[in-house]
């Protein structure tokens, strides 16, 4: 009830704000916004503790007969990550109703996690090591082993409420709720000739993130326009029961999102 209350205030806030007060009768129509370039950047708060060897252990690959060490496992030592920032792709589409300079909209996203991802480097996301010591320097014909906490990249679908004020024919202000989903996994392998090689993948955990934001957009004409949001967002994260068995800690920050979106009465 909080936030429909703070979103009826944002935009009885701006209504007053002197662009030109009225555009005569409020007219009632019905469109539909498609954002077909739609961004999201998210502050990650996800830590991965104690992550079990059986996790961080892949086979010398068999194409590096060269190293003589048939069959040997080889471990990563770190057992912490913190993948860092968590990006999303979300075209989203959203039927609307627009009354004088006040527009209400609701619609879904189709999410698609893209960091993070594995890396070719022993940073961020991803802990590698040499397959034949213990070092984790890149170099040429240096093959190493891997694994990293990557965000699956499957669509998973979301949906957003907005309200939406047109303070003149250029420029809106805008308030919304909006929740996503996505899932985390344990991926490992072998860094090879400047190549990331998939031994093994374990999904993790699944998270929703709900997310509070503002708004501001500028309409480009033909119906076309940008928009930047930003905002705090809430996650809660649901460990798998491969997840149980280390420590995910998560919470909270900020996210901002950019697109451009084509509108259709």
């Amino acid at each position: 009830m909080r936030i429909f209350a703070a979103i009826l205030s944002f935009t009885l806030l701006f209504s007053g704000v002197c662009f030109g007060q009225s555009r005569g009768e409020n007219k009632v129509n019905f469109g539909v916004e498609l954002r077909w370039i739609n961004f999201g950047f998210q502050a990650s708060r996800v830590e991965v503790r104690n992550i079990p060897e059986f996790f961080r252990q892949v086979p010398v690959h068999e194409k590096d007969g060269h190293l003589n060490l048939p069959g040997q496992i080889v471990t990563v030592p770190s057992d912490m990550i913190k993948p860092g920032l968590v990006a999303f792709y979300s075209p989203t589409l959203a039927p609307e109703i627009n009354v004088g300079r006040y527009t209400v909209r609701g619609g879904i996203s189709m999410d698609i996690a893209l960091k993070p991802h594995a890396l070719k480097g022993n940073k961020d996301s991803t802990r590698e090591v040499h397959q034949y010591d213990s070092g984790t320097s890149r170099g040429s014909g240096t093959s190493l082993a891997f694994y990293a906490i990557e965000a699956e990249n499957k669509m998973k679908l979301g949906w957003l409420g907005e309200v939406e004020y047109r303070a003149d024919d250029e420029y809106s202000f805008l308030a919304g709720y909006a929740v996503s989903k996505y899932d985390m996994r344990i991926t490992n392998g072998w860094d090879r000739y400047n190549l990331l090689e998939i031994h093994s993948e374990y999904k993790i955990s699944t998270s929703r993130v709900d997310k509070k934001y503002l708004g501001f957009r500028i309409n480009s004409g033909s119906r076309t326009s940008v928009l930047l949001l930003g905002g705090i967002y809430s996650e809660k994260m649901t460990p798998t029961s491969i997840g149980k068995t280390m420590n995910i800690k998560y919470g909270g920050s900020y996210f901002i999102s950019f697109g451009f979106s084509i509108s259709v009465d």
